[in-house]
């Protein structure tokens, strides 16, 4: 025996309802979007203050180092790679956390710094300092706009945890020699 149910007529398509939930989407996205611009601007900040404490204490470090004045070094990077983590910037999560191994290294005199050590250290530095002077809606574009340094500083400081002799001047001059041989 088969039963026929009875086609339920059409239902009325609620016009102001899907309209009302598509404005508390777009709401809800533009509180996403000022809650991300805040947590950049507090990201802004911590970089700001933090590469004050390396800039200074790097320099502090080239005329007398010892474990005192490399920790709070070692802490700044370690900040600069946390909120970096916080507000999703792999980038700078990557040239800190190298940053970091390295200071933490010669804290713990697994490593002496040396002068080349100072210049790749300030190098990376000096690329977390342009954050401070950029608009905080361009801090995600300048990231992936220098991915390629980011690599070729946490490359070096690999290179100085693994014992290596470098210089920053070494890498352009790789460069350098790279692209005339292609060019050829």
């Amino acid at each position: 025996m088969t039963f026929r149910s009875t086609p339920e007529p059409p239902k009325e398509i609620d016009n102001q309802g899907i309209i009302k939930k598509q404005i508390s989407t777009i709401t809800q996205l533009d509180a996403i979007d000022r809650a991300d611009t805040s947590m950049l601007e507090l990201f802004k900040i911590e970089v700001e203050n933090h590469c004050r404490i390396i800039e200074n204490g790097l320099v502090e470090v080239e005329s007398s180092s010892s474990s005192e004045k490399i920790e709070p070094l070692m802490r700044a990077a370690h900040s600069i790679k946390g909120a970096a983590r916080i507000v999703g910037l792999d980038v700078a999560v990557t040239l800190a956390h190298a940053m970091e191994d390295v200071l933490s290294a010669a804290q713990h005199s697994k490593l002496t710094i040396l002068p080349e050590h100072i210049d790749v250290l300030l190098k990376g530095n000096d690329l977390f300092q342009h954050i401070v002077d950029i608009e905080v809606n361009q801090i995600p574009d300048y990231l992936d706009s220098i991915i390629g340094e980011v690599e070729e500083i946490s490359s070096l400081l690999k290179d100085i945890l693994a014992g290596k002799s470098v210089s920053v001047q070494q890498k352009a001059d790789k460069k350098i020699t790279q692209k005339c041989a292609l060019d050829a």
